[in-house]
């Protein structure tokens, strides 16, 4: 099959690289076999070509290379449930990128490391490696990554799940992001908020004009629909009132100012900069 035509044009081109005497060719496609292997699950197979990848690079000091190479071997190591082999070659695979500057793929390891860290029961250390990626995203402006990362940290936190929720809502509401993931975070924060919380309203207005504004083919968008006025009816019924019908919603919406955008997105900002205080992961000025 296709698998089989591949594997025999890499073994052409390695015989032609061997012939040459080019290291550098050599090397990238005895990974490129490895990833093949893998992926048929001949995980032996796998690993000890990324072994012979290893050392060619080493030879000719790419350090690129090795750390890629390394944080394969690494991934491989996890699936098959070797844990702290798997953390030790992401641990080399990081210094190297580190030293190189390669900011992307320190943040691809440790969100690899922090997951792994996860199963092995180490939250503390999850945690810290999952700010230390989120910090790393930053650098590089990868924001979508960093509003997922972010949205991780406030499960994985539970005393402080406002903060993170907060700091992801904010960023998703400043750049170009997916309406899903938008309307899913201030649902999120909703339900996390105190009850009678100043900010039940605002979420539950932006979760509402979020559904106005989305295309009618946007997936689900009649539940979100649904949900948002539930926010909105249990933020009124938080204040005392109960909401029976659409014009009384309507009404009470009037009233509390929050049909204009204009009016009620300010107040929400400034709600979640308070919530974040001086301990955001990212320079707000920069966005």
């Amino acid at each position: 099959g296709q698998v089989d035509r591949a594997l025999g044009l890499y073994q052409q081109s390695l015989e032609l690289y061997e012939s040459i005497g080019n290291v550098q060719g050599k090397a990238t496609t005895l990974h490129n076999m490895a990833g093949i292997y893998a992926q048929q699950g001949q995980v032996d197979r796998a690993l000890g070509l990324y072994q012979q990848s290893l050392e060619l690079k080493e030879s000719i000091g790419d350090v690129q290379g090795k750390a890629t190479t390394l944080h394969n071997m690494a991934g491989i190591y996890a699936d098959q449930g070797q844990v702290d082999r798997a953390l030790g070659l992401y641990q080399q695979s990081l210094e190297l990128k580190e030293s190189i500057g390669d900011v992307k793929g320190k943040a691809a390891t440790l969100n690899n490391m922090s997951y792994l860290a996860f199963q092995q029961g180490d939250q503390a250390r999850a945690v810290e490696l999952l700010r230390q990626t989120a910090q790393t995203l930053a650098e590089i402006y990868a924001y979508p990554n960093l509003i997922t990362v972010l949205g991780n940290l406030g499960e994985a936190i539970e005393n402080d799940k406002l903060n993170y929720l907060a700091q992801a809502l904010w960023l998703s509401l400043r750049i170009q992001d997916g309406f899903t993931n938008r309307v899913s975070l201030v649902h999120r924060l909703f339900q996390n908020v105190p009850q009678a919380d100043a900010l039940e309203p605002l979420l539950a207005a932006l979760a509402l004009l979020l559904c106005n504004g989305a295309d009618d083919q946007t997936p689900d968008l009649e539940q979100w629909r649904e949900r948002a006025v539930n926010m909105l009816a249990y933020a009124a019924k938080s204040q005392g009132v109960d909401l029976e019908t659409g014009e009384q919603l309507q009404a009470w919406m009037t009233q509390n100012q929050l049909t204009d955008p204009n009016v009620f997105l300010p107040p929400l900002y400034q709600a979640l900069e308070a919530m974040v205080g001086e301990r955001w992961l990212f320079n707000r000025q920069a966005v």
